[in-house]
């Protein structure tokens, strides 16, 4: 008998209004103490994104809501733009986990066309 597994991303929906998404960036210790810089971070025309990852060369990881808010896709966040990672031919992706890499490699997940 063969068992087959097929994966599917659950998609989680947010009903939000209006939020604005903050990452932290490390910056420099000066005098023994750790410095931290906010920012905000842009949306893919939704309503709400999620940072889930940084890295040392200021890269932000995570998901943003496309402008209909009922798909999200993986994003990533560089210099005040965001950048839209797109899927795999379904509806909807994301960089859901945390992960360090400083070469500018990302790993997510995404759905398929396939059911």
């Amino acid at each position: 008998m063969k068992a087959r597994f097929v994966g599917r991303m659950a998609a989680v929906m947010m009903l939000v209004t209006s939020i604005q998404l903050t990452a932290q960036e490390k910056l420099e210790q000066h005098d023994g103490a750790t410095q931290y810089r906010v920012k905000v971070l842009n949306t893919l025309g939704g309503t709400a994104s999620a940072g889930n990852a940084i890295n040392n060369r200021s890269m932000v990881m995570g998901t943003g809501n496309l402008t209909s808010d009922g798909t999200a896709h993986a994003s990533v966040w560089l210099r005040n733009s965001v950048y839209d990672v797109g899927t795999l031919g379904g509806p909807n992706s994301a960089i859901a986990w945390s992960q360090k890499n400083d070469r500018g490699q990302i790993a997510g997940i995404s759905e398929t066309a396939d059911l």
